[in-house]
Parts: structure tokens; sequence; C-alpha cells
């Protein structure tokens, strides 16, 4: 099924002030947690209508989609037919929050009075803090975007605490959100023309959504698999040359897998080295996975932001290939009026993949009888 469109240029303090109805192709790349991407492409006799600094409000069948600020700007002008040849692209509407680092002291940039910023409370306002502190009404006025309005969350009842120094934003924002099991988007305040942020739980809606060509709901699928970056770990503490600490740390599922890749960690003002060289061994050996499909147009396929969104739990199989996982990215392209969704589905750690399918194997065969009823 397909959508209908409206895409408009964002002002620097919100407000819509172009549609943009002849463009030759519209890309959104929607990611979980991150900032993801988009472009669009134009040929008018008009020049382009976005100036740095602007942004981009898409909406799909008259419900907020997307956002986004510009990052580039490529404006071409041909003086024989008097047209002009644009493309502009950027980041979604996170990316304000990884364009900030996170401040000791964000009321006043004072780096001496503590060594950290310290929170804790409520998830939903120790995040909404965070942002606002930072980025929001409560920033600096030199660190603060008018576009930004943090003041909307409620409490959810979970708990948490933080302790940053100049860590990225939107690293420490998703890091504390994923800790107790929630995710961040941003949304779009229409009669304030403002952006605001929203913390949700995706759905596990992996019995009832299904991609898989028994249903003829897809119309191509692709398997990835990436080597980790390292998953033997050398962590080098504290003191010099022979007398330095040292500790070593390795992923034998992922050495299986890929081999032995060595990476050094240099962790010398870190207190406990193994704890840090763990950390390490963590964030670099994970072996990753992803399954991606394009969804088709008919009757059959499972609607974005209709029947799944990002972060929800859906299947796909393909073959005998069975796999239940988070929609990590959603890929949208609009060209020649013609539509393409391509949903993106949760990396994976290969090291895992024997206990997450043991774990999935009555949804897989849930799934297998609801597919046998809908081909009988």
């Amino acid at each position: 099924m397909q959508g209908k469109y409206g895409v408009f240029v964002r002002d620097l303090d919100g407000t819509l002030i172009h549609r943009i109805n002849d463009y030759v192709s519209l890309r959104i790349l929607m990611t979980l947690n991150d900032s993801g991407s988009w472009s669009i492409k134009s040929t008018t006799t008009d020049p382009c209508p976005f100036d740095p600094g602007m942004g981009i409000i898409t909406v799909r069948n008259d419900k907020f989609l997307y956002g986004g600020v510009v990052n580039k700007i490529q404006d071409k002008m041909n003086a024989k037919t008097g047209l002009y040849t644009w493309e502009v692209s950027g980041v979604g509407d996170l990316g304000y929050l990884s364009r900030r680092l996170c401040y000791v002291d964000p009321s006043t940039g004072d780096t001496t009075a503590r060594n950290h910023y310290r929170d804790s409370g409520d998830l939903a306002l120790v995040v909404e803090r965070l942002i606002s502190r930072n980025l929001g009404e409560d920033a600096m006025e030199a660190r603060r975007e008018p576009i930004i309005t943090s003041n909307v969350l409620s409490t959810i009842g979970v708990n948490t605490s933080v302790e940053l120094r100049f860590q990225n934003l939107l690293k420490a924002v998703v890091t504390t959100c994923r800790k107790s099991g929630y995710n961040i988007r941003p949304m779009w305040n229409k009669s304030l023309s403002k952006i605001y942020y929203e913390l949700f739980v995706g759905v596990n809606r992996s019995q009832e959504i299904v991609f898989t060509e028994q249903l003829n709901n897809i119309l191509g699928s692709e398997f990835i698999a990436v080597a980790p970056e390292g998953n033997a770990i050398v962590g080098g503490g504290r003191g010099e040359m022979t007398e330095r600490s040292f500790a070593f740390v390795e992923n034998a599922n992922s050495i299986e897998q890929w081999g032995r890749i060595e990476k050094f960690a240099d962790g010398r003002n870190e207190d406990d080295i193994d704890e840090y060289a763990s950390q390490k061994l963590e964030e670099h050996s994970e072996n990753l996975v992803g399954y991606s499909c394009t969804a088709s147009d008919n009757d059959n396929a499972p609607q974005f932001g209709i029947d799944y969104d990002l972060g929800d739990i859906v299947s796909m199989k393909i073959g005998s290939t069975f796999i239940a996982a988070e929609v990590q990215q959603v890929e949208i392209t609009v060209s020649e009026g013609k539509e393409t969704i391509s949903p993106k589905f949760g990396t994976v750690a290969v090291g895992k993949f024997r206990e997450i399918f043991a774990k999935l194997s009555n949804i897989r065969d849930d799934v297998d009888e609801l597919l046998g009823a809908e081909i009988e």
C-alpha cells in the first residue's frame, strides 16, 4: 500500500516555511536510538530552498514520520536551461543530541567545582534534565537549541542514576535508557513548532508480524555478517614499561567464528584494569549479524507505522532460516512517486545464535503453524 507524503522545509526556529512538491527522490534511513540519515533531490526552476541550519519535516498519510537537520547542501544551476539541480542531506533529530557533550556543570560550564555530572531519580526525569541542561531550555545560552523543548516527559516508575564527564550526550542518553529497557525517539510538536523526545518500549509482535516469501509480503531479502573489531583484548593499566599492569581477556565464541583478532586498550587512567578490559571486550567483540527485507506494497505486507515500528520485535522467515529481533532500521525511498520500505532487523551476536534460537523455538513453531493456516 503506497503512502502519501508531505515534505516541508523547517526553519531554524522550527517554523515550516516551504512545502516541497517537485522532488525527484527522497530517502530516509530511520535508525533505532541513533541519528539515521536523509536526503532529497530535485530539479526545478527555483534555487534550493534550504539554508545551513535548517531542517526537514516529513509526514506520511497525514501523520508525522521524520524530522532531520541539514548537514550538506549542493545546488547546481544550468545557465542554458535555467534549471537548478540540488541535493540536500542530513541526519535525524536525534542528531541534535550527538552535537553536545555532557558538561560536568552544564548550568555554568565550570570544570573545577565537581568531577562529574551526577543525577538520579525517575528515568524520564533524569533524561529530561540531561537534555534540557545541555541543549534545551535550561542550557547556557551559547549551547541552547531554540527548536528543542524537553519538559514534556512523564514519570515512568523506573529509577536510574548517571555519572558523566564530557561523554557524547546522545550516547549517554541512549545508554541510560537501554539499561532500563527503554528507547528514545524524536517527535514533532506541530502546534509549538518544536522537537521533543519520547521514551518508549518496543512491542513484541513476533507472532503476528512475519515477513516471508510464503505470505508474498516481501520483494527480497539480505543477510549480512560483520567481523568484530577485536575479540582478544590486551588492557594496559597503570605504570610504565615492565612495571605496567596488564589484563588479558577474550571472547571464545567470537574467536571460534572469526579467528583471533587482537586489540590493545589503553587504560592507564583506570582504577580497575580488569573491569576496563572486559568492558572493551564487550564493545569490540560482538559478531554482528543482520537480516533485512524489502516489503511488498500489496495488502499482505505489514504496514510500517501502523502494524510495526522501530524497536518492535518482528519475525522473518527465509527458507528454513527464522529470526525474531528488534527492528533496528527502516529505510524508506520515494522515487518517481513509488515508495519502497525496507525494514532491517536487529544485529545479533553470532556467538549467541544457538541460545537465542533455542529461546525462540516456541515462537517459531507458532509462526510455522500460522503460515500453514495462511497458505492453506
